[in-house]
C-alpha cells in the first residue's frame, strides 16, 4: 500500500520543476505557448457547440439527415496560423457555416 507508482501528479510536478528553473523570459514563452493551445481547444469546443445547436447532439445527426463529419481548417492567433479539425454542418446537402468560425 505504501508503494507509489509514477502517476500524473508526479510527472506534472517534474515538469513544473523544470519550468520553474528556467529564465523568466523562457517561462513566459512556455506559458504563452500553452495558452495558445488552450485557446485552440476552446475554439474547437465552441465550434462543436455551434454544430450541436444547428444539428442536434452528436451521433443523433445522421438519422435526421444532418451533419457532415469533420474537416481541417486553420485560424490565425497572434499572427501565427494554426490548423484545427472542425465539424462540418450540412443541411439538404448544402454546407452551413458555423457562426463561431466566422469570428475566429
Amino acid at each position: 500500500m505504501g508503494h507509489k507508482t509514477r502517476g500524473g501528479e508526479e510527472k506534472q510536478g517534474e515538469v513544473l520543476g523544470v519550468i520553474a528553473s528556467l529564465e523568466p523570459s523562457a517561462i513566459q514563452a512556455v506559458l504563452l505557448e500553452r495558452a495558445k493551445y488552450a485557446a485552440l481547444a476552446m475554439a474547437v469546443a465552441l465550434l462543436e457547440q455551434d454544430a450541436e445547436a444547428l444539428c442536434g447532439e452528436r451521433y443523433a445527426r445522421k438519422s435526421a439527415g444532418l451533419g457532415g463529419g469533420h474537416e481541417q481548417t486553420s485560424v490565425v492567433m497572434d499572427g501565427a496560423k494554426y490548423g484545427l479539425r472542425r465539424p462540418r454542418v450540412q443541411k439538404n446537402k448544402r454546407e452551413v457555416g458555423l457562426p463561431t468560425l466566422a469570428k475566429l
